[in-house]
Order: C-alpha cells, then sequence, then structure tokens
C-alpha cells in the first residue's frame, strides 16, 4: 500500500511540474510583478523546508552577507525556484550533513554536500527529463528546468557545478 502512495504522489509531482513548465513556456513576460526582498524569500523557503531537512537529518543553514536586496517579479515563482533548488539539495545530501544557502549583493547561492556531478552530466543538468546516471533519489528531470526557466523570466542566471570541497551548487545571479 505505501508503493502506491508513493507511485500516486511521484505521478501527481510529475503531472504539477509539467503543468508548471507548460504555464512557463506560455509565458513571454511576467504579468503581476512586484519588489520581492530576496532575503525574506530565502528565509521562507529555508522555514518551508525546515521540516522535510530534518526528518532527512540535513542541517539547513542561511548566510545572509547582504541586506536590502530586492528584485521585481513573481513572488510565487522565484518561492517555487528557491524551493526546488532547496529540494534538490536536501534530497541529494546524505543524512548528518548541511545545505547552505548564502545571499551575497548580486547572487545566492545553494549548496549541498551530496555526491557532486560527473563532468559529462554536469553540462546536462537543467535539460528537461534529465537525471545523471545512477541516481538514486526518486525525480522527474524538470525540477532544475523549472529553475532555469523561472530566471530567465526574472532577468537571472543559473549556473549548476561541484562544489570545491565536495557537494553540488546552483547560483542564481543577476
Amino acid at each position: 500500500m505505501d508503493q502506491l502512495h508513493q507511485g500516486i504522489d511521484r505521478a501527481t509531482r510529475l503531472v504539477d511540474q509539467l503543468l508548471t513548465l507548460s504555464r512557463l513556456d506560455s509565458l513571454a513576460q511576467l504579468d503581476d510583478v512586484q519588489q520581492v526582498a530576496i532575503a525574506d524569500l530565502l528565509q521562507s523557503a529555508v522555514m518551508e523546508m525546515y521540516h522535510p531537512a530534518q526528518q532527512s537529518g540535513i542541517e539547513l543553514r542561511l548566510h545572509l552577507n547582504a541586506s536590502h536586496i530586492v528584485r521585481t517579479g513573481q513572488p510565487l515563482l522565484l518561492s517555487l525556484l528557491v524551493r526546488n533548488l532547496l529540494d534538490n539539495a536536501v534530497r541529494y545530501s546524505p543524512r548528518g550533513s548541511q545545505v547552505d544557502i548564502t545571499l551575497n549583493a548580486r547572487e545566492f547561492r545553494v549548496r549541498d554536500n551530496g555526491p557532486g556531478i560527473s563532468p559529462q552530466a554536469l553540462s546536462r543538468i537543467g535539460e528537461r527529463f534529465y537525471r545523471p546516471p545512477g541516481q538514486e533519489a526518486p525525480g522527474s528531470g524538470l525540477g532544475l528546468s523549472i529553475v532555469r526557466r523561472i530566471a530567465s523570466l526574472h532577468g537571472m542566471q543559473v549556473d549548476f557545478a561541484n562544489a570545491r570541497d565536495g557537494g553540488f551548487e546552483a547560483r542564481v545571479y543577476w
């Protein structure tokens, strides 16, 4: 029965992600934009992910090295961007590790302590439905595509890289 519920949850999540991508693809520009305080956005996302991270034995650490950073955009989409990054970081981090979320003046970063990604796979991260070979964690390969599209709609860019001291890092900059 648990497997059935997990399968239904995965299918529901996949449909939600496909619908989100479809809506994002149809947008040429954003409507209903407002000023979004990036520090508040990150704090809210960390609070939302606190319980799932704690259940996985992951510590979320927020570092606000800049204050009063404001971007114009759709708060719900920007929140989805951050949540997708945090969700991936928690999913791929080993129990007992940390995920660091760092805000600087022109960027924010999400870094995990997971296995990182091979150089060959790294060049394909963010492609729709792409999942690096050997991934154990469940997923559709759409989350980082959604991140890229939301960032693009907001005049931001996203880089993905292996962190110098291990793990994976997503950098969103403007």
